[in-house]
């Protein structure tokens, strides 16, 4: 029996796998790192107190103003594609009470 022929077909099933696995973690990993970055600037702003200096949607009402900020993420894993969309939109809120 011929064992190399063997490994071979098995590693050429298992790769198409592994790669959509390996491409699934990255986009998410730059998901969750936007989210981050996005939070972090919100963060900035929020102690600077100068919401006009980033690209925020802030609503103010008599009680309190809610901020919004939202960053698009081009997918590129299939997987997630099908699940998601091709751009998925990451988005934080923050409400700030006065």
């Amino acid at each position: 029996m011929n064992k190399k022929g063997q490994a071979l077909v098995e590693f050429i099933i298992i790769m198409p796998i592994m790669l959509m696995i390996l491409l699934a973690i990255f986009d998410y990993g730059r998901i969750i790192n936007a989210k981050l970055d996005l939070e972090h600037a919100m963060d900035e702003a929020t102690l600077k107190d100068n919401y006009n200096e980033y690209n925020y949607n802030c609503n103010t009402s008599e009680d309190k103003k809610v901020c919004k900020m939202s960053k698009n993420i081009e997918l590129s894993c299939p997987i997630l594609v099908s699940i998601l969309s091709k751009e998925y939109k990451v988005e934080i809120e923050r409400v700030a009470y006065e």
